[in-house]
């Protein structure tokens, strides 16, 4: 999914789970962890070039910190996070919400490789042509944006 669904779905939850208001101010570090993630396809980028454009991103495209054990890693730090002296725990529980949605939505919604570095075979959930896909993706993304607008008016 494209870096704006993950920020306008990841606020939509947050929403759902602190309030319209409390999203609000936990804004900033939402559109941070939502695209942050994201980083690793820096490395793909480079490598294809402009070939990029026919192959598009998928499970090539990402480390092991987009899959199952970079969930595991995130899961940990923000845990250990978690227990230290912080008062700002809104924009904790926002970006560990963010990360945790970014990284679900990618592997429920592309393909994937669950049990990287142990197992490389690539697993997805649906089947569907790119074509469809890429009509799901811009839908769902002006669907949420709407919710977006909705909740930020």
């Amino acid at each position: 999914m494209n870096f704006i669904f993950h920020f306008f779905f990841n606020f939509a939850v947050a929403s759902l789970c602190f309030g319209p208001i409390e999203a609000k101010r936990a804004v900033l570090p939402i559109a941070i962890f939502s695209t942050i993630i994201d980083i690793d396809h820096v490395r793909y980028i480079i490598k294809e070039g402009l070939g990029i454009l026919k192959k598009r991103f998928g499970a090539k495209s990402r480390t092991i910190f987009h899959d199952f054990l970079g969930l595991a890693i995130f899961s940990w730090i923000f845990s250990i996070i978690f227990f230290l002296p912080y008062r700002a725990f809104l924009f904790l529980e926002a970006s560990i919400l963010s990360v945790i949605l970014h990284l679900t939505v990618d592997f429920l919604a592309g393909k994937a490789y669950p049990l990287q570095p142990f197992s490389f075979v690539e697993t997805g959930f649906f089947t569907i042509s790119a074509r469809a896909k890429i009509l799901l993706e811009i839908s769902m993304t002006v669907a949420f944006g709407g919710v977006f607008i909705l909740l930020w008016l």
